[in-house]
């Protein structure tokens, strides 16, 4: 199989990839990934780790031409090089509208027709924009997705996407393959692995944590700041650390000074993915959302959901009662709970009460396996796709459109695309 994907930087996607191509190098089961973005966007400790289960390529190697790799449609493909990199491929998986017209264009210069299926990673990827002319690249992305890709060849990893985009966007997802994403490995002795909380907080500050892109869509990194503070009033001994990189950076270092939470709030920019577990499994809460969370539960830490696009410090409670659903969504339609109170009852829960509920956290992440999600990409029933060749002034109409909007987004922060990747 191969995978095109945009580059591996630290995030939900990069680290799923990672445990895919393990999984399937264990399974006996090749795959290469085709990384399109600048190189100095990947993440060393991410990449080390995907190029010991599987071959890493970059557009750079495969074409040749003006502005690589932005401009990676109009470019020159080598059709010996693509002809190599599909040698053992059965199939084509991608991850968002670009990848999709990149794998377009490998298939109609090489003459190697395969299976290409797409991942809905995010639930607004294909649908946001909505009542508004999108850019022409936008416009062939969805045009390609929904009039040529065989409804079977698209991933959902929730039964609620199929819902939401029959509502939100009138678009028929009915006959998509439906599964959840893989996130943990579930051994024979995986649910002993129960915390212990003896002298829970007595003598040391509570400590949660977050893990992810700190984004804008992530209000909960802001918030969460907010909530630490006003513990901190009430005598709560309590520590907030973050790890992560983004736009909300700087925003959430200046509000930690205005607080004077520098002893309370930590921003560390970076987490090696090969420590996700030690690190994280040291703390007594995690807030957060995506694979991260249940990346945290199935370490026995109890995980409080982190609501993309809320602004208000409110949730819908822990990971595990809401493992089933679409969990970080603010269109889910159920109660919203105050975080501040959520924390205050855990750090009151007795020690049976907090071992209840950490083994409620390990038996939810079980549909999350990652040896099921792996089959599941493995055995799914692709169907071929009919593409066309484009002709280069298509490309090139294409390429600038995307670099356009990509200038227009780095420049104007209120432009709208800046906010259409809001989770609704």
């Amino acid at each position: 199989m191969l995978i095109i994907h945009n580059s591996l930087g630290m995030g939900g996607i990069e680290t799923f990839i990672a445990r895919l191509v393990k999984q399937r190098f264990y399974s006996g089961l090749k795959t290469n990934v085709l990384l399109i973005a600048n190189k100095k966007l990947n993440n060393n400790n991410i990449l080390d780790e995907v190029n010991k289960y599987a071959g890493i390529y970059y557009i750079n190697d495969l074409a040749s031409g003006f502005l690589l790799p932005y401009l990676n449609l109009s470019a020159f493909y080598k059709k010996k090089e693509l002809e190599l990199l599909l040698l053992d491929s059965k199939s084509i998986h991608v991850t968002f509208g670009n990848a999709l017209m990149v794998a377009e264009k490998i298939c109609t210069v090489s003459g190697i027709t395969l299976p290409i299926s797409v991942g809905f990673y995010h639930s607004m990827e294909f649908c946001w924009g909505k009542d508004r002319k999108l850019p022409y690249y936008e416009c062939i992305n969805r045009n390609v997705l929904f009039e040529c890709i065989p409804v079977q060849n698209l991933f959902l990893f929730s039964s609620s996407i199929i819902d939401f985009y029959k509502e939100y966007a009138s678009i028929s997802l009915d006959g998509a393959a439906t599964f959840r994403i893989g996130t943990v490995s579930i051994h024979k002795d995986y649910e002993k692995t129960i915390r212990k909380y003896d002298g829970f907080c007595r003598d040391r500050p509570f400590k949660i944590c977050s893990v992810g892109r700190l984004v804008d869509f992530k209000k909960y990194n802001l918030w969460m700041i907010d909530v630490v503070n006003e513990l901190r009033v009430k005598g709560v001994s309590i520590q907030y650390h973050v790890y992560g990189d983004g736009p909300l950076y700087d925003e959430m270092h200046e509000k930690i000074k205005a607080l004077n939470l520098d002893d309370s709030v930590f921003q560390v920019r970076s987490l090696e993915y090969a420590k996700f577990d030690e690190i994280v499994g040291d703390f007594d809460l995690f807030v957060g959302s995506g694979t991260a969370i249940i990346q945290a539960a199935s370490l026995g830490v109890c995980s409080i959901v982190g609501v993309e696009s809320l602004d208000e410090p409110l949730s819908y409670g822990y990971f595990n009662e809401v493992a089933k659903l679409d969990y970080n969504l603010k269109s889910v339609n159920l109660p919203l709970i105050d975080v501040k109170a959520l924390i205050l009852k855990f750090i009151m829960m007795n020690e049976q009460e907090k071992q209840n509920l950490v083994s409620s956290h390990l038996s939810s992440c079980h549909e999350f396996s990652m040896e099921l999600c792996s089959s599941n990409f493995e055995n799914a029933d692709l169907r071929l796709v009919q593409l066309r060749k484009r002709t280069a002034l298509e490309y090139v109409f294409y390429d600038f459109s995307r670099l356009f909007s990509a200038i227009a987004r780095r420049f104007y922060k209120g432009h709208p695309l800046n906010s259409l990747y809001d989770r609704v």
